[in-house]
């Protein structure tokens, strides 16, 4: 196991890629409320749209040291993993790997979708606002705020795409193995955490259907909740009721059944 792990702890931030992606949407942010500031110098009428990127600007800022101090404390617990052993390890045939991740990228292809048309409905009265204060004529007023909303929907759900093909690339080409803790899981090469100081274990499930899933549902002290999903190998449904009995055990809580 420690050769399987060791370089990943050693390598660099568990949130790298996040961290990247964070870094290319602060800039593209930058970039818009530069052509904003230049547009409306020049009078063109939707360049007020475009200083709708400081926000998205100033929580890439925020967020920037919140992702590096994540993917440290990730490391810590992947290496505390590695010291102590994990109460599992499990190892997956390949074809069943990519039939389950084929199965998750459909589910979350959806998901993504739902959330772009929140994203787009979210932002409508953000851009009818700009459009009253800046006296905009009717016309590109609808025009602008039609576009603003797309555009919203167009990055969160591209957003949430990336993220869901970054998971289904990991399940297909990752190691077809993973290392269960009781703060986290080392799956497909990437780790995942339900104890961290704002995010607390709060449900622990089995589902059950084409699939055997455990299921782990944490909760922020906000109300924002995150769900981790570990495929359960055939023939080892015992040992996973008896695993998620244990790690429920520990947070004070029980497993629930749930057919899917």
């Amino acid at each position: 196991m420690s050769e399987r792990l060791t370089p990943v702890i050693a390598a660099e931030n568990t949130y790298r890629s996040v961290i990247r992606g964070t870094w290319i949407a602060a800039a593209a942010a930058l970039a818009c409320l530069g052509a904003a500031a230049a547009l409306t110098r020049l009078g063109v009428a939707w360049g007020p749209y475009l200083f709708l990127a400081a926000p998205v600007l100033l929580a890439c800022l925020v967020a920037l040291p919140v992702w590096y101090a994540v993917g440290r404390m990730e490391q810590r617990q992947l290496a505390d993993l590695l010291k102590s052993g994990p109460l599992a390890h499990w190892s997956y045939d390949r074809q069943e790997c990519a039939r389950y991740a084929d199965f998750e990228w459909s589910q979350a292809k959806r998901k993504a979708a739902r959330l772009a048309l929140v994203a787009a409905a979210s932002m409508l009265p953000v851009a009818a606002l700009v459009a009253y204060l800046e006296e905009v004529a009717l016309q590109m007023a609808l025009w602008g705020t039609a576009a603003i909303c797309v555009l919203s929907a167009l990055v969160v759900g591209a957003c949430a795409l990336a993220l869901a093909r970054r998971m289904h690339h990991a399940r297909v080409n990752g190691p077809p193995e993973a290392y269960l803790g009781r703060r986290g899981v080392y799956q497909h090469g990437r780790y995942e955490s339900w104890s961290m100081p704002w995010l607390s274990l709060r449900d622990v499930s089995m589902d059950s259907g084409d699939w055997t899933v455990l299921c782990f549902h944490a909760a922020g002290r906000r109300g924002g909740t995150q769900e981790f999903r570990v495929l359960v190998p055939a023939g080892r449904g015992d040992e996973a009721k008896r695993l998620a009995a244990r790690i429920a055990g520990d947070h004070g809580l029980h497993v629930q059944q749930r057919p899917r």
